[in-house]
């Protein structure tokens, strides 16, 4: 493998990328404009198929409202909190309405205070 392929973690950093995407309701497009970079690159960031650079990555998590570290996988078995963090993701990411995704959202955040 050479230094510029992906890896397990690249995939897994790119699966947290698009569930909190997703689970925001932005578009690519918009998570993009914010990261600069183009529409297709964050498609194989959120993939795993590009590595993210440590500089692209701090903009990404700020386009998405997270500390850098709440994007980064651990590379020992998920604790019980990141697994539930990840289903909520996934649930709250196929709810329709934009309007219940943020007020759940908000709702979440302000239990977590």
């Amino acid at each position: 493998m050479g230094a510029r392929d992906s890896t397990e973690i690249d995939r897994a950093l790119g699966g947290r990328l698009a569930a909190r995407r997703a689970a925001l309701g932005m578009t690519r497009l918009q998570v993009a404009a914010a990261a600069g970079v183009s529409v297709q690159q964050l498609a194989k960031y959120e993939a795993g198929a590009n590595r993210i650079p440590a500089s692209r990555l701090v903009l990404l998590a700020e386009a998405l409202g997270l500390p850098v570290g709440a994007l980064l996988p651990s590379r020992e078995s998920a604790s019980a909190a990141e697994r539930d963090g990840a289903l909520f993701d996934r649930l709250v990411a196929r709810i329709p309405d934009p309007a219940v995704r943020t007020a759940l959202i908000g709702l979440a955040a302000s239990l977590a205070e």
